[in-house]
């Protein structure tokens, strides 16, 4: 029951609002967590997206990556996709080697098509996404190939993805 406790602690800790320029408290408060705390996917993951939020990409990108090549997490792999760096097309290529051991997660084609679509290769991205329907039908899914659809100016398309997947977000579907 304390391991749980002070699980959720550092979680509240972490997901607590910071305004832009945090970043240095931000890391602070990640070191002063137990390391066993540190290894914990769910908190990785409530770091990087607090780490996004201060575009720390880099450094978000790094721990993340890192993460995953040493364990499989859905979540972390999901998170990989929101990330922006500076080089996306090496970070497209760590996300498909990983794609080689884990071709049934839904999170991790959903991040090829984001990370596809970053690196306008729009063929692939849009493969992936319909790969990532295929198995789970995830809002994010919907809203990307939505604005694929939108880029080629299919906007009858655009729509249909775009309402599918605001259906899926809102519980209608």
């Amino acid at each position: 029951e304390m391991e749980a406790l002070d699980v959720e602690t550092h979680k509240h800790l972490l997901q607590l609002s910071l305004p832009e320029g945090s970043e240095g408290v931000l890391k602070k408060t990640w070191q002063s967590l137990p390391k066993s705390a540190r290894k914990s996917p769910e908190l990785i993951a409530l770091y990087a997206r607090q780490l996004i939020k201060q575009s720390a990409m880099q450094e978000a990108e790094t721990i993340v990556r890192e993460n995953l090549e040493q364990g499989w997490d859905e979540t972390l792999a999901e998170v990989y996709g929101r990330i922006v760096t500076d080089n996306p097309s090496t970070q497209f290529e760590h996300a498909e080697q990983w794609l080689t051991n884990h071709k049934q997660s839904a999170n991790l084609l959903l991040t090829l098509g984001r990370l596809a679509m970053q690196n306008q290769l729009w063929g692939k991205s849009m493969s992936y996404l319909e790969q990532c329907l295929a198995i789970k039908k995830l809002p994010d899914a919907y809203h990307i190939m939505g604005q694929l659809h939108e880029q080629q100016g299919d906007n009858i398309k655009a729509l249909e993805c775009y309402r599918e997947g605001l259906g899926l977000a809102s519980g209608a579907r």
